[in-house]
């Protein structure tokens, strides 16, 4: 249960810095959602008017049996790129968000 709370938060909170319409708030290009936040819902995760552009799971972070415990996003001032930093019990994994639809690890 942990680790979905955390990848919700992930998500919502890093991935999902958007609008309602679905544009990315550092570009000029729009990214069509995986899941349009509806009733307080994006899918099967609760939002607060984010939508949810990306997902993966723990394990493709860093391996089976990895475990989440926070994250942070960080902007790159001289490229403007995005990117997540996520904690786990495995050390600390960077993720380019810049394009949410293409993310790299």
């Amino acid at each position: 249960m942990l680790k979905k709370v955390i990848l919700l938060c992930f998500c919502t909170i890093i991935l999902g810095c958007n609008n309602k319409d679905g544009l990315y708030v550092n570009s000029p290009v729009n990214y069509v959602p995986i899941a349009v936040c509806e009733n307080g819902f994006a899918g099967e995760y609760p939002c607060n008017d984010y939508n949810l552009l990306s997902h993966f799971n723990l394990d493709e972070l860093a391996g089976s049996g990895t475990e989440g415990n926070d994250s942070w996003g960080w902007t790159d001032p001289e490229t403007n790129k995005e990117y997540a930093l996520m904690g786990t019990n495995k050390g600390i994994v960077f993720i380019d968000i810049t394009d949410p639809s293409n993310h790299l690890f």
